[in-house]
């Protein structure tokens, strides 16, 4: 028992002692901080006699002797250390700083050679010493030292962070993507954090001078498949997908990855718009994949995906292009079958049958056998119910699409989809001219989880209540709907006409920028871009305080960054929209092209 009071006085009074000295540190920085330095050289002198010679509170001593200029004392006390102390190199930096200062600078010099000859195998000592240059900003010093380190430890890389940091201070771009490849190789978890210091640092030649190194690497070590990912990298940053293709291609081989390697890639290719490599890479995955794998449906659907964009793409597409579209379907179909692992990819085939080939019978049909998987899982399954419901709203079976939105509501009340699945709902009772009943759905769905939803719930309770106080008559808003509806349902050139017959019964009407909008809107997906602009131009002058304005202004600004490729225009309209609508729930997004596009112009 008394064995344990003495250990448990001892803890307390070690405890005690360390929390005294950590104090009394921090009141020493205290006082340097505030430029007290004689009081700080005071404690930093006393915690450093108290803790048997810390280097650390030894230098923050002579760094305040520095500061009160008192060389004299300074000096005295390092070659009274070095004297107790010949062989701790780190002291012969201090004094070499020391004798810098006082404008000594042979003989300062001649103290840090000193310090690098004296340098033992030890790493305590090396990362002491390098620091301490470092900190003195003597950086060839500091490298020096990092790299005699190496070689009395007989470890190449050991300080290749260091190292690189050193390098790219002095403006050594070379030597410092040497550094950086060389900790990359041998740190796998630091690989990311180098492509953002690249990224952040490099220019131009920069890049170029990367790409030499890596050749150089994947020539003398052909086995090391990291080299390779970072010239895919090198050549993803420069947007030259094919070469960064072959690379990954390349490298899938070597690492034996079944086509993981290329598929990252491929789908960085799809949402950049390149979908023909997208197209080779998914078709390179199946090949290498194994056929019933998570990797091979990946690819797959991702593979038909980027073919239909490829087509809709293209403002020319033929027939011909949907009939290929169509066979390249049916043809995996073929050889995977239908089944709950492809019930994603039998979703995206309803979606060219529905909207590209203007088949809903075919559509309806493999979504209805989509519901019939047993192992179909509950996330999808409410997607192909939400999905089947719109095809029935198209096909006019209104009763069947109001069912199934009702029955992804109720079984998903908690989720976002039942949110989804309620909005659709709203949706169909305004196309049916049930306003009131729309407009509470569309209140509550206000403070709905998902944004988008919320927001678009609150554009259209908003739109309900200005277009219901306008007048008496109901009939320009119960026309509106039914405009909606033909639009929703494909039937343009109906839609159109029932727009117009409101211009034209109620002139000057109040839902003239909504007309004006739902009809832009209803070109760009005929792909009549030129004749969506003066649409949306109108809005934005004549109806800039009215609820389209902002909605207009940020889609036509899209129109010109997308689809007429006039990036100046697109830019001058984004930053429009963040300085004048600067309430607008679009304003975070328009000032983020607008700077990124500014960013570009100045590369």
């Amino acid at each position: 028992m008394n064995i344990l009071r003495l250990f448990a006085v001892l803890v307390l009074m070690i405890c005690g002692f360390t929390v005294s000295s950590q104090n009394s540190a921090g009141l020493a920085q205290e006082y340097f901080n505030t430029g007290e330095y004689e009081k700080a050289a005071t404690v930093f002198k006393r915690l450093y006699e108290k803790q048997g010679g810390s280097l650390h509170y030894y230098r923050r001593y002579i760094e305040c002797l520095l500061s009160l200029e008192d060389y004299d004392v300074a000096e005295k006390s390092v070659r009274a250390e070095l004297k107790r102390k010949p062989m701790n190199a780190s002291l012969y930096v201090t004094l070499g700083n020391l004798l810098e200062r006082k404008s000594e600078t042979e003989a300062a010099d001649k103290e840090y050679r000193n310090a690098i000859a004296k340098i033992k195998a030890s790493p305590n000592e090396i990362n002491n010493m390098g620091r301490a240059f470092t900190d003195l900003a003597k950086f060839d010093l500091a490298i020096e030292t990092y790299l005699k380190g190496e070689e009395l430890l007989d470890f190449k890389g050991r300080y290749a962070p260091y190292l690189a940091n050193l390098y790219f201070r002095k403006g050594d771009m070379k030597n410092m993507i040497k550094q950086n490849l060389l900790y990359g190789q041998m740190q796998k978890n630091q690989r990311p954090g180098i492509k953002a210091r690249f990224q952040k640092a490099f220019k131009d030649e920069d890049y170029v001078e990367l790409k030499t190194q890596l050749y150089e690497q994947i020539q003398e070590n052909p086995d090391q498949a990291y080299y390779s990912e970072m010239l895919e990298w090198v050549f993803i940053q420069k947007k030259q997908y094919t070469k960064a293709l072959r690379q990954a291609m390349s490298r899938d081989r070597l690492t034996d990855s079944h086509g993981l390697q290329v598929l990252d890639l491929a789908e960085i290719m799809e949402k950049e718009g390149e979908y023909a490599l997208a197209i080779d890479a998914y078709k390179y995955v199946q090949e290498v994949s194994i056929k019933t794998s998570k990797t091979y449906i990946i690819a797959s659907r991702s593979l038909l995906n980027s073919a239909k964009k490829l087509v809709i793409k293209n403002p020319n597409y033929t027939q011909a292009d949907l009939v290929i579209l169509e066979q390249s379907h049916e043809d995996f179909f073929e050889k995977s079958g239908k089944s709950f692992e492809t019930a994603s990819i039998m979703m995206d085939y309803a979606e060219v049958q529905a909207t590209l080939l203007n088949n809903l019978p075919k559509a309806i049909e493999l979504l209805n056998e989509v519901q019939t998987f047993v192992r179909l899982s509950s996330r999808l399954k409410a997607e192909s119910k939400l999905q089947l419901g719109d095809y029935y709203l198209m096909d006019q079976n209104i009763w069947e699409a109001t069912l199934l939105y009702s029955q992804v509501d109720k079984a998903n009340k908690e989720k976002e989809i039942g949110e989804e699945a309620r909005y659709r709902n709203a949706r169909l009772s305004f196309f049916n001219g049930d306003f009131e009943w729309a407009q509470a759905q569309y209140d509550i769905l206000k403070s709905a989880t998902s944004k988008l939803i919320s927001n678009d719930a609150i554009d259209q309770s908003v739109f309900i209540t200005d277009n219901l106080g306008l007048d008496t008559t109901m009939v320009p808003l119960q026309l509106f709907a039914k405009a909606e509806l033909l639009n929703f349902q494909n039937k343009y050139d109906e839609a159109f006409m029932k727009l117009d017959s409101i211009l034209i019964l109620f002139p000057k009407h109040g839902l003239t920028d909504d007309i004006a909008y739902v009809k832009a809107k209803t070109l760009i997906k005929q792909k009549k871009y030129t004749e969506a602009v003066p649409l949306f131009e109108m809005i934005v002058k004549d109806f800039n305080e009215d609820i389209r304005a902002d909605n207009a202004l940020f889609e036509l600004a899209e129109l010109y960054d997308y689809q007429l490729d006039d990036d100046a225009k697109a830019a001058e309209l984004y930053k429009k929209l963040y300085l004048e609508f600067s309430n607008s729930t679009l304003a975070v997004e328009a000032r983020k092209r607008s700077r990124a596009m500014e960013s570009e112009q100045i590369q």
